[in-house]
């Protein structure tokens, strides 16, 4: 960098002292800035799936086979009945392929099985979707959710920060509540929503009824079933040694072979958990315009055609939570504002 002196003053100083006090000032601001660092919570970052594609990408896969296909790590018998981690072994498959997606099936079928054990859990949420043709900014909230009955409530922590949404099954008339914040919050300060109304779907491509982790488990347990039944066109690559929100976790990269085969989804870059064997960030890629330009990188097109990102931060499952959590009563929140 150069630096310029509009002041003849400056222009006069001697350099070594200009050099010695650019030198203090430069010390002094590290301070700060470090200073202020230090006392604000780290703030979730809604594209940590291209930190670690980043990062995967200078990791070698577990082994490669001479058709360019990846040879999966299988998890011992052992492995999948606990829930610790445990070590992996590397076996040849005659089918690699299918070999991939088994393990990524058996993973899930324990992630639910953990999940169906306990009825609460807590996390911070990290979430950004194509609604529409426009990439939405992200959210990220704290959440609690319940299983039985199905209720959720959402406080946001970063955009729309002190927002607040609450939802549980069977009450007020199957509608969710919606504390605002801004000026919003002076006209109407809580909002009763149906959860597939327009406005409450006006940043999310799912209701809030279908959200939560044993949801997404349930679903790709559908998914990975119907692509080992149909054989489907892919190819799924796994690296056992990745760490995804400060959690260990096995990594799959699942391409699909062409829009024939998948209309919405061309890539899935799914983390899960070793010890909790459920899934803790998953990022979904659909198909480039057809203008897409062959020289642009996979990189690029991933920022292009990024269609769902969800996190799971600080997750904590069995979490004791009571019916107070999951009312509007509750003097914590902001509902009796109405």
């Amino acid at each position: 960098m150069t630096l310029q002196h509009s002041s003849p003053i400056g222009r006069s100083k001697p350099r070594r002292l200009r050099i010695l006090m650019l030198l203090s000032t430069i010390c002094i601001l590290g301070v700060i800035v470090n200073t202020h660092r230090g006392s604000q919570r780290p703030v979730a970052d809604p594209h940590d799936f291209r930190k670690a594609s980043r990062r995967a990408a200078a990791v070698a896969p577990i082994a490669k086979a001479s058709n360019s296909d990846i040879l999966q790590v299988s998890v011992t018998e052992q492995t999948l009945q606990s829930t610790t981690a445990q070590p992996v072994a590397v076996e040849a498959q005659q089918d690699p392929q299918l070999h991939a997606l088994q393990t990524a099936l058996t993973l899930l079928q324990n992630g639910r099985d953990r999940l169906k054990s306990i009825n609460h859990y807590t996390a911070t949420f990290i979430k950004q979707e194509r609604v529409g043709d426009e990439l939405t900014e992200g959210d990220v909230t704290e959440i609690k959710v319940r299983h039985e009955p199905f209720s959720v409530y959402m406080k946001w922590v970063e955009t729309d920060a002190g927002q607040e949404m609450l939802y549980a099954d069977g009450v007020n008339d199957g509608n969710l509540l919606l504390k605002q914040v801004g000026w919003k919050s002076r006209l109407l300060p809580v909002i009763s929503l149906d959860p597939h109304c327009v406005l409450a779907m006006s940043q999310s491509r799912y209701p809030v009824t279908q959200m939560g982790l044993l949801r997404l488990v349930e679903t790709l347990i559908t998914d990975r079933r119907n692509d080992i039944e149909k054989k489907t066109e892919l190819k799924c690559q796994l690296f056992d040694d990745e760490v995804c929100h400060e959690r260990p976790c096995y990594r799959f990269v699942l391409e699909y072979g062409s829009q024939q085969v998948s209309a919405t989804y061309r890539k899935s870059d799914l983390f899960i958990d070793k010890e909790l064997s459920v899934p803790v960030q998953i990022a979904n890629f659909t198909w480039p315009d057809s203008d897409w330009g062959a020289d642009w990188g996979c990189e690029e097109m991933d920022d292009e055609t990024l269609i769902e990102y969800y996190g799971y931060c600080d997750l904590v499952l069995g979490t004791p939570l009571s019916d107070l959590d999951f009312d509007r009563s509750n003097e914590e929140y902001g509902f009796q504002k109405d």
